[in-house]
């Protein structure tokens, strides 16, 4: 994991741009930290990702899938509990769940989140 050129306590906010940030790093808590370094206290994270689904059909439907997903779409895993993630190095100040694209049953990245976290002060 590289390091951002950035102070530590520098920034007061990141947003990752699009989804599959945090499923296609091979670390996610060690991306999650360095995040944390680069925001001040009370900084926020806007984060946008795919998750693993609440349904347990479809979890297991993402977890099969998940065997070959990362081959064919540059490293991204689809059954990451992000949210999880997040929720342990930032407060989750608010995160929606949705499907994208809401008529997307069959793809296997379609379980959504997006929302706002914290940093404590």
């Amino acid at each position: 994991m590289m390091r951002a050129a950035h102070a530590c306590d520098s920034w007061g906010s990141c947003v990752e741009p699009q989804p599959r940030v945090e499923c296609s790093v091979a670390d996610v808590p060690a991306a999650l930290a360095e995040f944390h370094r680069v925001l001040r206290p009370g900084g926020e994270l806007r984060f946008h990702e795919h998750v693993r689904s609440r349904d347990v059909l479809f979890a297991g439907f993402q977890q099969a899938a998940d065997l070959v997903w990362p081959r064919l779409i540059g490293g991204c895993h689809v059954q990451r509990q992000t949210r999880a993630v997040i929720d342990h190095v930032f407060y989750i100040e608010a995160c929606r769940g949705f499907r994208f694209p809401p008529d997307a049953f069959l793809s296997p990245a379609a379980p959504r989140i997006l929302g706002v976290a914290r940093k404590a002060a």
